[in-house]
């Protein structure tokens, strides 16, 4: 391409005509250069100048630093320091809003697109993990070697249960599992979760059912006498100590827990009074310890063992599936692509984490090394600072407006990936965290990753206008006044809401 002149750059958000190179930005300012000083470009080659005008300034200047795009949201009641956003046409590469761009922010789940774009990047939507089962007939010997599948079901073990049983796997006297792909443990705890046995803070580990959680419900029966407590993943793992009590009524003053037994099982432990005239029995989500155990005896029980064998944990030899003598059956997860949506659409911090390792195993040398591999790639293909302690959100994760934007901006120039990216979003207003959207009724508008702990709300993804332009933002919100989380929901739903009626449709409605 042969330039005598540059002729187009973009200043500002709007595209301009330079007869002369003289322009550049100084602290948040477009000034006049003295003098120019490109002399040269000729033939295929440009100017480093020209190229820094020609990528960076087109997005990188456009919401660095001080902007001009200054909205009317009002931050009350909030404080204005406390609220960060952008609102960015990846179209025009304008910024029609932006405050706080730079400042850190806890942005909670939203550090969950991160996550999802390196996966999806470095290992593609159609990735697989792999478990392995091998079974020799005879020492009845069943031996799985895990690979890192974070989205097996119950229904899934009953299938594999089902080809075992096809396969000849019949009887079983030991179960040999190896589990060390993310260290020694079994288990990856990640930094930010402290404690708790909420389902939200279920751990990661290379072999896991049901997201690492059990869901517990709790029938009345006859005044006066227990109600029933039914696990939804039957098998000999769990232990029930059942301190309930059916009353009259429909009310209910119920605590449910789990916790850790020295034999490597789960405790599940519930206590006081449900009402017998309840239309629905209560149901709740809690985590589950020791993982590996918890899938060897749920798959013993799909198996139809009747006496429980030993669980042996250790490494196997890279070549014992491939031996002729023994029976082999492999089982696939489904699609990266579907468990990136699983993820997004209910913000599994379980699938999150379990994801940072496995690219900190894959690409980096180790499970340990997945927070600092998001971190590198952050830097290196977005040129900014991610100040993450893990892969989901949880705890200290600080992130600014600008970072969320650029990153968001990258995967949308991403036309083939970017399917599959902004396809895991939940849709506002339909599903998901996005289901119910107080302050705003508006469904379809947006899909986009919400994001919610104490005193923080969050959102980032992209809306559409009512031409069916697309535009991508991000809104957060840290030390909100008052503790409701509906609160939280409504305050950030009405920055879309300003978006729709006062920027992209034009005047106010």
């Amino acid at each position: 391409m042969n330039l005598k002149s540059p002729q187009i750059t973009r200043i500002s958000g709007n595209w301009e005509s330079l007869k002369s190179p003289q322009i550049t930005r100084i602290s948040g300012n477009w000034e006049s250069l003295k003098s120019p000083q490109i002399t040269r470009i000729s033939g295929n080659w440009e100017s480093k100048i020209m190229y820094r005008l020609s990528l960076i300034v087109a997005f990188l200047f456009c919401i660095h630093g001080s902007l001009s795009a200054e909205s009317n949201f009002s931050p009350s009641p909030a404080s204005g320091a406390d609220v960060g956003y952008i609102l960015f046409s990846p179209t025009t590469q304008e910024t029609l809003l932006a405050h706080n761009t730079n400042k850190l922010f806890s942005y909670a789940s939203n550090v969950k697109l991160l996550t999802a774009w390196v996966a999806l990047e470095k290992l593609g939507g159609g990735f697989r993990y792999h478990t392995h089962f091998i079974y020799d007939p005879q020492i009845r010997v069943l031996y799985i070697q895990a690979g890192g599948d974070l989205a097996m079901v119950t229904e899934d073990l009953l299938a594999i249960a089902l080809e075992l049983k096809i396969r000849g796997v019949t009887q079983v006297d030991s179960v040999v599992i190896d589990d060390f792909l993310y260290g020694d443990a079994g288990v990856v705890v990640s930094a930010g979760h402290g404690s708790g046995d909420r389902s939200y803070l279920a751990d990661a580990s290379p072999l896991c059912l049901n997201y690492n959680a059990v869901q517990i419900t709790i029938s009345p029966t006859t005044v006066g006498h227990k109600a029933d407590v039914w696990i939804h993943t039957p098998s000999a793992y769990f232990l029930i100590d059942n301190q309930t009590k059916t009353v009259a009524g429909t009310g209910r003053r119920l605590k449910v827990s789990t916790t850790a037994t020295d034999d490597h099982r789960t405790q599940v432990t519930v206590s006081g009074t449900v009402g017998r005239d309840r239309k629905r029995p209560p149901r709740y989500s809690r985590k589950i310890y020791h993982p590996t155990y918890h899938y060897a005896a749920a798959l013993l029980h799909a198996l139809s063992i009747d006496v429980e064998p030993p669980i042996i944990r250790r490494n196997l030899p890279e070549d014992m599936i491939k031996k002729n003598r023994y029976i082999r059956y492999t089982f696939q997860s489904i699609p990266l692509r579907e468990i990136v949506r699983k993820m997004n659409l209910h913000s599994s911090n379980m699938m999150a984490e379990s994801i940072q390792c496995y690219l900190g195993q894959k690409f980096s040398g180790g499970a340990e090394n997945g927070v600092e591999f998001l971190k590198s790639y952050a830097f290196q293909e977005l040129q900014e600072s991610a100040n993450i302690i893990n892969g989901s959100g949880l705890g200290k994760n600080y992130l600014t407006p600008q970072f969320m934007v650029k990153l968001l901006n990258h995967a949308y120039g991403n036309v083939f990936l970017s399917i599959d990216f902004f396809g895991s979003l939940p849709v506002f207003g339909e599903e998901g965290t996005l289901r119910r959207t107080p302050g705003f009724d508006q469904p379809g508008v947006a899909r986009a990753k919400t994001g919610l702990l104490t005193g923080v709300s969050s959102m980032s993804g992209l809306m559409r206008n009512e031409a069916g332009d697309v535009y991508l933002f991000t809104f957060v919100v840290n030390n909100y006044p008052g503790a409701a989380s509906v609160d939280r929901i409504t305050y950030r739903n009405r920055f879309l809401r300003y978006v729709w009626e006062n920027v992209i449709n034009g005047e106010t409605k």
